[in-house]
């Protein structure tokens, strides 16, 4: 049986403006703050996932340079690797839409074999993976 976890049982998606809290403005950091911690603790030994970096705001020369480098724009922001299986997971804020070059990099990674996904509570990342790794813990909800 999965050990039960709730990496952040209070979060609740901030209301923009007001007070000199910055991240009150940033509710996707927040949740995948959430989702980061979530990770750590469900998945398996044998899995592994990561946030390519590629968000942000840069400098032209530094954007530049990181093009140069291989980063490609809409690449979601969660990579979970497990046996030859790769799941990428875009997480949005409530309201929140994919850009055109979100949909295109999603449509690229499912040509290549990938699960790709847009999550928007972390039920329902925990929903998307527990299809395809067997997880060690849960949030102690079920997706919708």
């Amino acid at each position: 049986m999965a050990k039960m976890v709730c990496p952040h049982p209070t979060m609740r998606w901030p209301k923009h403006g007001g007070g000199g809290n910055k991240r009150r403005k940033r509710p996707e950091e927040m949740f995948q703050r959430a989702v980061a911690r979530y990770l750590d603790l469900a998945l398996p030994e044998d899995a592994v996932w990561f946030h390519p970096p590629n968000g942000g705001a840069r400098s032209k020369a530094a954007a530049g340079i990181f093009k140069a480098m291989g980063v490609k724009a809409g690449v979601p922001d969660l990579i979970v690797i497990y046996q030859g299986q790769v799941v990428a997971i875009e997480l949005k804020a409530p309201g929140g839409t994919l850009s055109k070059a979100q949909k295109a990099m999603h449509e690229r990674l499912m040509l290549a074999g990938a699960l790709v996904y847009t999550a928007t509570r972390i039920e329902e990342v925990e929903g998307f993976l527990r299809a395809t790794v067997p997880l060690k813990a849960t949030t102690g909800a079920r997706a919708a």
